[in-house]
């Protein structure tokens, strides 16, 4: 599986262009979108932190 959408977001700058290296866990087990939902949560709380 390939990670990341590897496109550039319109509505954010050039100097912010972060990936997060997530797997699209599209037909996966219902313990594998946790582990995805719990990444994205990790990276939303460290790229706050990181914006503050």
């Amino acid at each position: 599986m390939e990670t990341g959408c590897n496109v550039s977001c319109p509505c954010i700058g050039r100097d912010f262009d972060d990936n997060w290296g997530l797997t699209d866990p599209t037909g996966e087990s219902d313990e594998f979108f946790v582990d995805v939902i719990k990444r994205i949560e990790e990276q939303i709380l460290a790229l706050k932190e990181k914006l503050q």
